[in-house]
């Protein structure tokens, strides 16, 4: 049985049908993700590996190449590209279209782990990023205090930004700008000669002596405890106090050997805001979240903040979620704009309220439908597929009045109403789902 004669013949049963259908599109579009664009996996990842104080020629020869002719041999690689600068070295590689990345990242991982052995000792380890839009940050903000900025980047690091990494939805919260304190030892080369101490030897017990290390276990009643002794360095004088051997069998406190001065570390990055100086903090979301949403509970929790930090002044510098909702918003308005001029110039055109009822009831219906479909085949908001609906709404005001001028054909030539529904919707049926 054609729809067109199910549709006239069970006109009850096709208006469930079409109100089930409406249901389940209403409770899929509040469930279905908002973003700017659909979910874009781009088949390729970089290889970073640093090592620090090499030239780029060395760079080349000892890590990129060994790299890049093991990376090559990973399935579905099209193509390899490579930078080797000053301390690091960057490869490029591009999958053909349709690779799943997670896979091909851990075929890339075991190929660098089987060349590690070949690797200069004093690199870095090989690092695989993927490219994934998710890793644009989609908040940025900035944060200003009465603090200076140490303080102020300590504060942000240890009790704001693990806040928000809590949020459903955030994937990292990282920071920019700001100082960080750094303990700066300064060596004299004559003193180290004239007591016959190498800089790696001072090195050494500086690292050695800076540890919290286990001490084993002791058995009290039933219970076990454990024992640990405490190393780490608490003050200037914990440093200056180190006890260094020299090459004659005696020692030497770390203090007469050169300068020890507590400061900051060199920065690498500023942030500003408003002209004051502060610290920049970026908001990721994890792949599969919802944009807006998460962009909410942050923003949610920013405001929270602010009120239990009076000392505390944190500015939005990058909004992603807002221009998501106003480009979707213009499209959302755009498409209702173009559905109402259509069934505005259908009813100039046909002179007919009942007609136009049917096309204007038409729109909304396959609207919502579709919004069951994009949940289903968990497709976003985004403005790739409103744009879809948009032009669907056209498609689909074209179509009607195709049926609608067949069944008026039918009418004029005297046939009855339902005859001339079944007949003029079943004669243009193919021709309109071709």
């Amino acid at each position: 049985m054609k729809i067109s004669n199910f549709s006239i013949s069970r006109r009850i049963t096709t208006t469930m049908f079409v109100l089930l259908i409406v249901l389940i599109g209403i409770i899929s579009f509040g469930r279905l993700k908002v973003d700017l664009y659909p979910d874009v996996t781009f088949p390729g990842a970089a290889i970073v590996t640093s090592y620090s104080g090499v030239g780029p020629e060395e760079m080349e020869n000892l890590v990129t190449k060994p790299i890049e002719s093991s990376v090559s041999r990973v399935t579905g690689v099209k193509s390899v590209s490579s930078t080797s600068d000053t301390g690091q070295s960057t490869i490029v590689t591009e999958f053909e279209f349709g690779t799943d990345m997670d896979f091909a990242v851990l075929d890339l991982r075991q190929q660098i782990d089987l060349i590690r052995g070949i690797l200069p000792e004093e690199a870095d380890d090989p690092l695989i990023f993927k490219f994934d839009p998710a890793n644009i940050p989609i908040l940025i903000f900035g944060i200003t205090g009465e603090d200076n900025l140490a303080n102020l980047k300590t504060e942000v690091e240890d009790n704001i930004a693990p806040r928000l990494e809590r949020l459903p939805g955030v994937a990292q919260a990282s920071l920019d700008g700001g100082l960080t304190r750094e303990i700066m030892i300064s060596l004299a080369g004559d003193k180290l000669y004239n007591y016959g101490i190498d800089f790696s030897t001072v090195s050494g017990i500086l690292a050695q002596e800076n540890v919290n290390v286990s001490a084993g276990e002791i058995q009290r009643g039933d219970r076990n405890l454990l024992i640990r002794t405490t190393g780490k360095f608490d003050s200037l004088d914990d440093i200056r106090n180190i006890n260094i051997p020299t090459g004659s069998g005696s020692t030497v406190k770390l203090s007469d050997l050169g300068i020890i001065r507590d400061t900051f570390a060199e920065r690498s990055t500023i942030s500003r805001v408003n002209g004051r100086s502060s610290i920049g903090l970026s908001i990721q979301k994890q792949t599969d979240a919802n944009t807006v949403q998460t962009a909410n509970r942050v923003k949610s929790e920013i405001e929270k903040i602010q009120n239990e930090y009076d000392d505390l002044n944190i500015i939005t510098a990058m909004d992603q979620s807002d221009f998501i909702e106003k480009a979707i918003d213009g499209v959302q308005r755009n498409a209702i704009i173009g559905g109402f001029l259509a069934v505005l110039i259908l009813f100039i055109f046909l002179r007919n309220i009942r007609s136009t009822i049917v096309i204007a009831t038409a729109i909304p219906v396959s609207i919502i439908a579709t919004f069951m479909l994009m949940f289903f085949a968990d497709i976003n908001i985004n403005i790739i597929s409103l744009g879809g609906l948009a032009l669907g709404v056209g498609l689909l005001v074209d179509n009607a009045i195709v049926v609608l001028e067949n069944i008026y054909r039918y009418r004029s030539l005297g046939v009855g109403k339902i005859e001339a529904a079944r007949e003029g919707s079943g004669e243009v049926g193919m021709a309109i789902t071709a």
